[in-house]
């Protein structure tokens, strides 16, 4: 879904993300998340890329939060 160019599609696939990510039980399964579906390059392009101010900044917050989530690896 995040693939598909619509600001009207990706907001609210990154708050979806946003709420999957929040009600993860533990921090291991965050990071499994994370890494299993690539969330940081995605979001990365996304930061980059997106036209829409509200998706680049939903974008840059869970960047921010995934970073924390997975120090150095």
């Amino acid at each position: 879904m995040l693939q598909i160019p619509q600001a009207s599609v990706r907001k609210p696939s990154l708050l979806l993300l946003r709420l999957l990510y929040e009600a993860a039980p533990d921090p291991e399964f965050k990071a499994n998340l994370i890494s299993d579906f690539h969330l940081i390059p995605m979001m990365q392009q996304l930061v980059a890329d997106a036209s829409h101010v509200l998706v680049r900044d939903l974008a840059g917050q869970l960047l921010a939060d995934f970073e924390k989530a997975l120090p150095a690896r």
